[in-house]
């Protein structure tokens, strides 16, 4: 009797044929065939029987598959030569097998088998090995999945059969000789001795022979030696007697020597003959039951082992792969084994294809629709019998559809109903569920055998009443599958009269749950990524109705998000914190500081501080009960804005929530995230303060000041050090940090030499990289620049400029090292790198397109930086594509943020905007108020005054819009003007003073001193600009501006007005009206300033007039004074040198002499040669070489009797020179 693993091990097979074949093949298939009017036909072969059906369009052939499957309990057993012959396997029973199916009116049928396989847990034993081959199928159709199993057919089969012949003549040949009772079922008689005169030889009777009744023998020696002459059943015998004679040679010290019989005699009856003689033999071929050799060799040519098959799990798995999944183990053993329809004992007995496919699609619909319990809740027995005993009691009186009304969740009932019926139950929660399930129903259905296999799988079907599900679909249910009973559950709210079928309710309350916290399906809450757990968060008292709790049940998670985002922290540097005194603070110690509420971090555009705020954010990340959240300055701002009245209600953490993205929405919701907050120490970090306008920063604070009322609070916030004041007087106690140094020779040694290969760094690149870290400082003083360019921000840029150029051999320095264009090339680059090699450049066009691409990179860059710079940006995912230029960043979460790389990159779209293309009145006029000069944008007004540098980007309207900005105020011109000189933007000053009216020119005075209102005129002082600041380079370009700006006043009005109001903007500061002031040559001689003096000599002589004769003689004495009290030149041509030279090539000798003889200037050499400025050292030989040269002058454009007379009347002062050389200098001048 079969043992249960054997008839599991049996059904494995079946389904794991089925696995084979059903997604390839067209097939039917039958367990168990000796049944019906098959009885007998299969005999041992009858386990499994496969057919496959022809398919010529997929080229498939026809096969049959005849298995017998056998397994034994000890999986280390293999099967041995005797197994194959008479034990285990006994190979007579297959052939016997094989007789009575090719008699069968099934073989006239189906034809004879592909394959009969022996399908088997066991190995093949090493001697079994001997006989046999391993097998390749001439079919695909049983492609194996499982690699453990082999595949071997019996290539030496007549050698096994003659095993046992083999056998006792080894056994009566050798010494140690067994009792060999087997008989020889399978070598006949004269197949024996068709061949044994060739094995053996009969020995010369002798005394002792003549004693025996079996003759004496000897092995012939071609058959010891394997003679090619030997007929070819001697050779398969003697294969046979080798391994037979090898199993009984016993000393494991030695190999088996076939020759060493070559002495031996014994006497045998294993061929059952006295005569050898070989004459009288006869050959013939080899017969079994009836099968003649030819057939016989057919047989075992297809007589295949499939061995090592695994068994329990492992097979199961492998079947399991081959369904994918779709395999239900109950449901097939149940319709293709235990229940088969009794129909079909009287025909083919096959099971179908179809019938196969359908049990699948019924696995697949009972997986699919289904409900899946709420974790963590349970309802109590009480509560599920009820509701059970209503709806059987209903099913009893007759009818097969009932409604429920559920509250507080359709869910909740459904999954009840499930846990009670859950074997029978099918469930469809929307109209594509609902589809799928009449789509399902109705395929099976129209299958032979798929009404019982409905029947017997579904007996409830539960629909949730959803938009799709109609009523027309509950009678279509019933009418496909009458017997079903179908329920339909909808929600509570629903009113009662509205239904139009009998119901009954569900309510569930609080006192029907039992509720597991830990279990619930929500099991965190996540805020930017870091995890808190649920349990901590739920307040119990707030859990007070199962409506509640029904809602906590269905959540999976909640995220919360700040403002937060993942920054490329590729090539970054740590940097550290620098508080008073120089103190060096660490981002952790930074979060960990309990005694310091307000932690600011101030510092200069472009210097990282962002970066360093987000870096504090991932840090704290890992430290436990800490929350760390990241919003900006404009996101607070926002809401005060827009929620004013909402946020006036709130107080401490109820008012950050309101900052936060929380998902999903609820009340509940709410109160978890709020007790997240409460229980944990939530650090708050503020971005971008410095961003937002003046008038939102008090609202800010406000705000801000409301939350740090909550204790467990900590606010970090960065800015720029423009915003410190307002932030001092707000917090009080509050420290404030500046960032270290940024080390940016070791950022681009970084970026160009540490990540590389090491081979691939050329020496040229080496090269390049130490000439560019060595110029980069310098380069940057040169520009004046340096205190807001040698930041990270800059050195991503330049990276990026020098991407490509920094690995060329002749390297292409970029030369303009201002502001505005250093931008304009990262970003130009920036574009190239990103479709470098996207585009085929000789193909015009991919050349249009690359061209339209640019300029839609440049537009949509500045049209978000528009929506953010006014707060508008309703539509982020509009940008998505313009991420792949890395210059902004965007999440298109629940948050929905997009923003630049940087708050200059954004500053630079925005210029460009607003600068070159159509604006409204209204934007353009908020752009210059809060850009357009001021002290806070120190980066804006750069980018502003690189577009500037071709006034034609401005439309005459924007000049107009300009112009009335300038009316806005009446002292606005001259501070855009203060503004645009510290600042060094010259094309700004030259646009401001083109498009201002000429009536407020003519209030701006640019002086090196004070007031020239004797009364201190408020309005007159608001209007001066000092230039005492000034440096030499600058006071040029001023000069410069200024004539460009008189010659376009020359040009476009020539209007005449009284004579002081006729004066330009330029002569006004070259020519200072105050005697008692600095104009500008006498600045030029003191600083002293060689261009500029030269400048203004330049402009004198183009514009030489009998009033600047009057104004340089009167004003001489002061000039000369001056030079000589600032005898300096340091490094550059002394004035004294440039003075002499004038007067010696350009001015007329007479002119000179009367400038000499209009005032004492040997009296002034005198009084001022020993007179030191502030702030300097005397030095002698500086000052004897101007004293020599003044002499030199005096000598060459006075007459004798005029120096006779100077020098009489300065005898006596030039005693009181306190200095020995120049005294004695002038008094040898004297006496000469």
């Amino acid at each position: 009797m079969a043992t249960k693993d054997g008839v599991d091990f049996q059904h494995h097979l079946y389904y794991y044929v089925i696995g084979l074949v059903h997604n390839t093949y067209d097939y039917s298939i039958l367990y168990e065939g000796n049944v019906g009017r098959n009885q007998g036909t299969y005999k041992a072969l009858d386990d499994v029987i496969l057919k496959i059906n022809p398919n010529r369009e997929r080229g498939h052939n026809e096969g049959l598959y005849l298995f017998q499957a056998k397994q034994r309990m000890d999986e280390s057993l293999t099967l041995s030569i005797q197994d194959m012959l008479h034990h285990k396997v006994k190979i007579s029973k297959y052939i016997d097998s094989y007789v009575q199916y090719s008699k069968s009116e099934a073989c006239s049928r189906d034809g004879k088998p592909t394959e009969m396989i022996y399908w088997t847990s066991d190995g093949l034993h090493s001697t079994t090995l001997a006989f046999m081959e391993e097998h390749t199928s001439k079919e695909p159709h049983l492609k194996l999945t499982i690699d453990t199993i082999g595949k071997y057919s019996i290539k030496h089969w007549k050698a096994l059969l003659m095993f046992d012949t083999a056998q006792k003549l080894a056994n009566h040949c050798t010494l140690s000789k067994q009792d060999m009772s087997k008989p020889q079922t399978y070598l006949s008689k004269a197949m024996a001795q068709s061949f044994a005169h060739e094995i053996i030889e009969m020995m010369e009777p002798t005394a002792k022979s003549e004693q025996t009744e079996q003759p004496i023998v000897k092995f012939r020696e071609q058959f010891l030696q394997g003679s090619t002459r030997l007929s070819e059943n001697a050779k398969q015998f003697r294969l046979s007697f080798i391994i037979a004679c090898q199993m009984q040679h016993r000393n494991p010290n030695t190999k088996f020597d076939l020759s060493s019989l070559r002495t031996v005699t014994f006497s045998t009856d294993a061929f059952q003959m006295q005569n050898l003689n070989a004459e009288s033999a006869e050959q013939c071929g080899f017969q079994y039951n009836g099968l003649e050799e030819d057939e016989l060799n057919w047989f075992f040519e297809h007589f295949i082992f499939y061995v090592n098959v695994p068994k329990n799990e492992k097979m199961i798995t492998a079947i399991n792969n081959l369904f994918h999944n779709q395999w239900d183990e109950h449901m097939f053993h149940k319709y293709l084994i235990k229940d088969r329809p009794e129909t079909k004992k009287d025909k083919k007995l096959q099971q179908v294809k179809a019938l196969v496919e359908s049990i699948m699609k019924m696995k697949e619909l009972k997986s699919k629709l289904v409900m899946i319990p709420p974790k963590g809740i349970d309802f109590k027995k009480e509560s599920l019998d009820k509701l059970c005993t209503g709806i059987e009691t209903y099913f009893l009186k007759g009818p097969n559809e009932l409604t429920i009304l559920s509250r507080p969740k359709v869910e909740w009932t459904t999954a009840r109903i499930q846990s009670k019926y859950e074997k029978h139950t099918v469930v469809a929660s929307n109209a594509m569920e609902m589809k799928y399930l009449l789509d399902t129903l109705n395929r099976i259905k129209n299958v032979e055998f798929g009404d019982c296999l409905i029947s017997g799988e579904v007996k409830y079907i539960l629909l949730l009443h959803a938009p799709g599900i109609a009523e027309i679909d509950s009678k279509t249910i019933l009418e496909l599958v009458p017997n079903v009973k179908l329920i339909l559950i909808v929600e509570g709210n629903t009113i009662e009269t509205s239904l139009s079928s009998p119901f009954i309710t569900d309510d569930v309350v609080l006192d029907d749950v039992i509720v597991n916290y830990e279990h619930l399906e929500l099991k965190r809450v996540n805020f930017d990524a870091k995890d808190m757990t649920l349990s901590n968060c739920i307040r119990k008292e707030s859990i007070d109705s199962s409506e509640k709790l029904a809602e906590l049940s269905t959540l999976k998670n909640i995220v919360v998000k700040s403002d937060f985002y993942e920054h490329n922290e590729q090539n970054y540097i740590e940097r550290s914190l620098i508080g008073d005194g120089g103190k060096i603070v660490t981002h952790s110690e930074l979060i960990l500081n309990e005694g310091c509420a307000v932690s600011i971090i101030c510092d200069t555009a472009g210097q990282g501080k962002t970066v360093e705020l987000l870096r504090i954010a991932k840090i704290a990340h890992d430290i436990e009960s800490r929350i760390c959240l990241y919003i900006r300055a404009k996101t607070i701002a926002k809401s005060v804005v827009t929620q004013a009245e909402q946020s006036s209600s709130l107080e401490g953490l109820q008012l950050l929530q309101t900052l936060l993205y929380i998902t999903p929405q609820s009340a509940l919701i709410d109160d978890i995230v709020n007790q997240c907050l409460v229980t944990a120490q939530v650090c708050l970090l503020i971005d971008g303060f410095d961003e937002i306008v003046e008038t939102y920063q008090t609202l800010v604070i406000k705000f801000l000041q409301k939350i740090l009322q909550c204790q467990s609070c900590l606010l970090i916030l960065a800015t720029r050090n423009e915003s410190v004041p307002i932030l001092r007087k707000a917090f009080k106690n509050a420290f404030y940090y500046n960032l270290a140094t940024f080390p940016y020779e070791k950022y681009f040694k970084q970026l160009w030499l540490s990540d590389a290969n090491p081979d691939m760094i050329s020496p040229e690149v080496q090269r390049n990289v130490d000439i560019f870290i060595s110029n980069f400082d310098q380069l940057l003083k040169g520009v004046g620049c340096k205190s807001f360019l040698e930041v990270p921000q800059l050195c991503k840029i330049m990276g990026i400029i020098y991407q490509d150029r920094i690995r060329k051999p002749n390297i292409q320095w970029h030369t303009n090292y201002e502001i505005g264009s250093i931008y304009n090339t990262f970003l130009q680059s920036q574009f190239e790198n990103t479709v470098r090699g996207k585009f085929d450049e000789m193909d015009k066009l991919h050349v249009l397109a690359k061209e339209l691409i640019q300029k839609e990179f440049y537009a949509k860059h500045s049209q978000l930086a528009c929506e953010l710079e006014y707060n508008c940006c309703n539509n982020p995912k509009q940008y998505e594509q313009m991420a792949h230029f890395g210059l902004i960043m965007i999440q298109l979460d629940a948050s929905e943020c997009v923003d630049f790389m940087h708050r200059t990159v954004m500053e630079y779209f925005l210029v460009r905007n607003c600068l070159l293309d159509d604006v409204d009145r209204e934007m353009f006029f908020n752009f210059l108020r809060r850009y357009f000069c001021v002290s806070r944008a120190n980066i804006a007004d750069k980018f502003i005054d690189f577009f500037l540098h071709d006034l034609k980007c401005l439309t005459s309207h924007k000049k107009h819009i300009i112009s009335s900005y300038l009316y806005s105020s009446s002292n606005i011109l001259a501070t855009c003007i203060r503004m645009a000189l510290n600042n060094a933007t010259f094309n700004t000053l030259r646009m401001l003073l083109s498009v201002a009216p000429k009536e407020l020119l003519r209030s701006v005075h640019f002086r090196f001193g004070g007031t020239n209102n004797p009364q201190g005129n408020q309005f007159d002082e608001k209007n001066e600009i000092n230039l005492k600041r000034l440096g030499e380079r600058q006071t040029i370009l001023l000069l410069e501006t200024l004539k460009e700006c008189d010659d376009e006043y020359d040009d476009a009005d020539n209007e005449s007005d009284d004579e002081n109001e006729d004066r330009s903007i330029l002569q006004r500061m070259l020519f200072e009206t105050n005697p008692d002031e600095e104009d500008t040559l006498e600045v030029a001689l003191r600083k002293p300033f060689p261009e500029v003096f030269d400048w203004f000599v330049a402009y004198c002589t183009e514009h030489f007039s009998l009033d600047i004769q009057r104004y340089l003689t009167a004003r001489i004495p002061r000039y000369a004074r001056t030079i000589i009290r600032h005898c300096y030149a340091e490094n550059k041509e002394k004035i004294i040198d440039k003075l002499i030279q004038l007067c010696a090539a350009t001015l007329r000798r007479d002119f000179v002499r009367d400038c000499f003889q209009s005032f004492d200037l040997l009296g002034e050499l005198i009084n001022s040669i020993e007179s030191v400025p502030q702030g300097k050292q005397f030095k002698e030989a500086d000052r004897l070489d101007l004293t020599q040269k003044v002499i030199s002058l005096l000598d060459l454009y006075q007459d004798n009797e005029t120096l006779l007379l100077f020098k009489e009347q300065s005898k006596q002062r030039v005693e009181s020179l306190q200095n020995e050389a120049i005294r004695s200098c002038i008094n040898q001048w004297i006496d000469k």
